[in-house]
């Protein structure tokens, strides 16, 4: 692959982008690129932002952990569900990070989850059900 000459103006807008918060995969759409070539640029440049940094990086974990905990156990929220109510606080994660912070803790925590799991089934299981009915 022919390695792109960037231009300062590129670059600019590069690091605009980037500030709004846009995806490196959205810039790339807009410029005619590929990913890789804008998050190569942001590297080498300086320009990525702590926050797209790989979970393993987070300082913040003990307040996560205290968070997931409290959610599964006084809330009997599932996995899923911490996740979507991380992600309404503002807090950047994804269900594998969680669920592998889910596994260090306790074994009571983990029993918790799986059984929130369960009901959070066997509750969309009957609400579907339920439509099956009156739409027959």
């Amino acid at each position: 692959m022919e390695q792109h000459q960037w231009k300062t103006t590129e670059k600019q807008y590069v690091k605009r982008r980037l500030d709004e918060g846009a995806t490196y995969k959205d810039i790339a759409t807009e410029l005619g690129l590929g990913r890789d070539q804008v998050h190569g640029l942001a590297k080498r440049s300086g320009f990525t932002d702590p926050r797209r940094r790989g979970a393993w990086r987070r300082r913040d974990w003990s307040e996560i952990d205290q968070t997931v905990q409290d959610c599964i156990e006084v809330q009997c929220m599932s996995i899923r569900q911490v996740v979507s109510h991380l992600q309404r606080q503002g807090i950047s994660t994804c269900y594998s990070s969680i669920n592998n912070r889910v596994k260090l803790m306790p074994a009571s925590v983990q029993f918790q989850a799986s059984v929130n799991a369960a009901r959070r089934q066997a509750s969309n299981a009957y609400r579907m059900r339920l439509r099956i009915k009156r739409a027959a």
